[in-house]
Parts: C-alpha cells; structure tokens; sequence
C-alpha cells in the first residue's frame, strides 16, 4: 500500500486495553513526648516533614496483531503519561517497547518507574510506528483517570486512535496484467494528512485490509500482499480499511492498448426516416479473445425514445423530426469511459417536391417556363428526402402571382388537385409571371415554387 506522499505504507488491525492497578501503598505515623526537669520548661522536638502518600501504577496494554497495514497494530513503542501526577506537580511519564519479534496479538503489563501522587489526572497513551517513541505518531487514547491512596487507578477511555479517516486516492490506472499496490491516504482528526512510516515489508496481510467491492466484468484481482492485478480492462471498486475504518469503493480504472475508431465519425445532415451505416474499426485486441469481446455495442445517449433507433448491427434509423442524437459505441472487452466514441448526428428534413413535365424537370429560374396565353400544362411531382422516397406522395398545387399574391378571379389561369395548369386568356400583369407553389404532405414547411412565364401570342409551350 502506498500513501499519497509515496511512502510505502503497511495495514495493521489493533485492539487497545488499558488495566490499571495500583502497587505500594506508604504511611507514615510520627509522634512524640515531653516532661518536666525540676521545673524546667522543655520545648517539644518539631514534627517530622509529612510525606506524602505516593504509589506506582500498572498498565496493562493488549498489542494487536501486526499486519502489512499502517495503524495502532503497527505501533512499536507507546508513551505513557499521567499528567501533573508526580510530587512537584511534573507528568510521570514512561516509554515502552513492543517486543517486535511478537508477530500475533499479546498482552503485557508494565509499570511506571516512578510513584504518583493520589488525584484526577489526564491520562494518555501515544503509540508510535518506531522503537523508543520516535517515528511517526500512529494512534492515542486519552482519557480521565483517578488514582487512589490505595493505589489503584481508575480510568475510562474517551477517545483513541490517530486515523480518523482513510480515502483511496480517485482516478488510479493500472495498466493490464500488472500487479501494484492501491494508493490512498489517512487522516488525523483535523483532516490532515498522515504520512506514516513503514512497519516493515516482512508482515503479512490482515484479515480484508483491501478489499475488491466490485468487478463485473471481473477487472481486479487481489493478492495476498494486498496488491491488485490488472485482469481486464474497464474498473473495478475498491476499498481500503485501515483499523476499524473503511474507506468509501472508488473506481480503478485498468488500460489497455485497444483503440477503437468509428466511421463516419458524424453524420451531418441526415434526413428524416435516413439511415446510415456505422462501421467499428478495433485495434490492439490480444490474442485469443473471441465472441463479442471481438465487436462493439451501440447506444443512443440520453435516449428518450424520440431520437431515432441504432442496431445491434450500427445501422442508425433517424425518426421524423429534426433532433441531433449522439450514438455511443463501446467496445466489448475495453469498455473504459476514455474508449467510449460518441458520433454525433444531426437529422433534419431534406424534404424536396421535384416538379416535372413528361418526367423532364422544369426550372426554377423565374423566365425560362414560358406558357402561351389559353395553353394547359399538366405537371407532376416526386417527393423526396435525402435518399428516402417516402410513401406519401401526395402534393398541394396552389397558383400565385410572382410574390405569392393571392389569385383573385383566376388573373393567372387555374390549376387542378392533379397539377393540371391552364394559362389565362390574356397576360397578367406586365410581364405575365406567376408561380405555382407545390406542398408535400410528408413536410409542408418544404414547398417548391415553380416560376411561369405567360406571354402573348401562339407560341407554344416552353418549359425547361
């Protein structure tokens, strides 16, 4: 394990107990006697200095089991305090020793070197990762105690531990079929970081001191010495515990070499009810990978229903409506959110009504359709939209005056439902143009406006 200042860290499960008792108790009676010599007043010798009642003390410590893993159980050495106790008001305070060939939980009783005085005190335990209280500070328990004259000591532990908290460092990669440790970091309780020493590479792992919390498809792989392997791409969660505190799964992403490209990397325009084929390109597969970890799967983000469809195939399908999907592909055995490719799309109506007279195709310059007066010109209409032919074929045929003017008592001819155009008896206006405005049913906002020239004089019929 590896903390985030890069020290190599080391898990370790613990338990404190505190026993204390009392040994020694001293007293002191002192006394004395006067007379009188003849008369003669004899001054009483002064009383002896009282000495105070003092005792030594017994703590009882229960060192944990020592693991890989940084903690209390790593501790090699302990201070212990109680504080002003000692004549003179000075704190009687002692270090001791955990015997680090003790690899299981023991317990040990030690004794304070120096008696202390009967009171309330402050009393501490500080736990250190090194021998003779050096090192970095791993733990504590501090709490209220009461020595009597008896000599015994009476305490209640109110608060212990020097991890308050403990967070795996977000975004790690391992890149596939490699084994490193989980890289995360351990809190005091003011938020500060710990940076821990090493308890020694010899130790074995504790009990789930890392865990795996999820891999589907399986992408890591624990180890004994509480490294992971990288087995798959995509993430996996995990979760470190230091103590009894766990930290909350954060995702761990494994790489690969696969690269994935799409083509057409976007589609800009498609019309309405188009469809268009996205073909997958995957590089950098290892060999012997077979089935769908050899193809991709489609998605339509944020799919409402309303954005078109796409095929297990890649054949997108665009809907009737102007909408822009992005369609997500994602290869099956590399499926890391930084492999994703997103093709974005835009589908609009390319809707157009092609206007034709014996299937040859008019033109939509304003003076090329010339008509002779009283002629009938009989036109069709072909709708399409993009490269689809829809079924609904049906068109709207209105006549107009050269800026859409409405055709008041026929001044520009008439025209029939089927496009059958009759030219007036007489040239209308100045020039003689109108137009024909054609509406395909499958999308009226695209009409097409056909120009018409209609001049004097038996000319006949020019439409180009």
């Amino acid at each position: 394990m590896v903390n985030r200042t890069g020290i190599r860290w080391n898990r370790y499960s613990w338990w404190l107990a505190l026993c204390v008792g009392a040994l020694g108790i001293l007293s002191a009676l002192v006394a004395g006697c006067g007379g009188n010599d003849g008369g003669t007043t004899v001054e009483p010798p002064a009383p002896p200095p009282v000495v105070p009642f003092t005792t030594t003390f017994r703590a009882t410590i229960l060192w944990g089991a020592r693991t890989r893993l940084e903690g209390l159980s790593s501790a090699l050495s302990a201070r212990i305090t109680l504080k002003g106790s000692n004549v003179g008001g000075g704190d009687n305070s002692f270090v001791i020793n955990r015997d680090p060939a003790k690899l299981p939980a023991y317990q040990q009783v030690y004794t304070s070197p120096v008696a202390a005085l009967p009171g309330v005190y402050q009393f501490t335990v500080r736990f250190f990762a090194k021998p003779d209280a050096t090192g970095s500070e791993v733990g504590f328990a501090d709490a209220s105690a009461t020595l009597t004259k008896q000599g015994d000591l009476t305490t209640t532990i109110a608060t212990y531990g020097g991890v308050r908290g403990v967070t795996v460092v977000p975004n790690q990669h391992i890149k596939l079929g490699e084994t490193k440790d989980i890289t995360f970091t351990a809190l005091d309780a003011s938020g500060n970081v710990l940076a821990l020493d090493s308890a020694g590479g010899s130790l074995t792992l504790g009990s789930g001191a890392v865990s795996v919390v999820t891999a589907s498809p399986a992408t890591l792989r624990l180890e004994s010495n509480g490294q992971v392997t990288a087995i798959r791409p995509y993430f996996g969660q995990v979760q470190v515990r230091i103590d009894a505190l766990t930290s909350v799964a954060t995702n761990v992403f494994v790489d690969s070499d696969v690269a994935l490209s799409v083509a057409p990397a976007s589609v800009n325009p498609l019309g309405w009810e188009n469809q268009v084929q996205l073909t997958p390109t995957l590089t950098g597969l290892p060999a012997g990978l077979s089935g769908s970890d050899l193809g991709v799967t489609y998605a339509i983000e944020s799919d409402n229903g309303k954005l078109g469809t796409i095929s297990a195939s890649g054949l997108y399908t665009a809907p009737k409506s102007d909408v822009s999907p992005v369609i997500l592909v994602t290869g099956n055995y590399d499926q890391n959110p930084s492999k994703i490719v997103r093709v974005p799309i835009t589908v609009t109506s390319l809707t157009v009504a092609s206007v034709n007279v014996a299937g040859v195709a008019v033109s939509l310059a304003p003076d090329t359709n010339r008509v002779s007066v009283k002629q009938v010109v009989d036109f069709d209409a072909i709708v399409k939209n993009g490269s689809l032919t829809p079924t609904d074929q049906k068109v709207t045929w209105t006549l107009e005056g050269p800026n859409g003017e409405a055709n008041t008592g026929n001044l520009y001819g008439t025209i029939t439902t089927a496009g059958v155009y009759a030219a007036p008896a007489t040239r209308p206006g100045t020039t003689g143009d109108c137009r024909v405005r054609v509406v395909p049913n499958y999308d009226p906002t695209k009409p097409t406006l056909v120009p018409i020239r209609v001049v004097e004089g038996n000319v006949g019929v020019i439409v180009n």
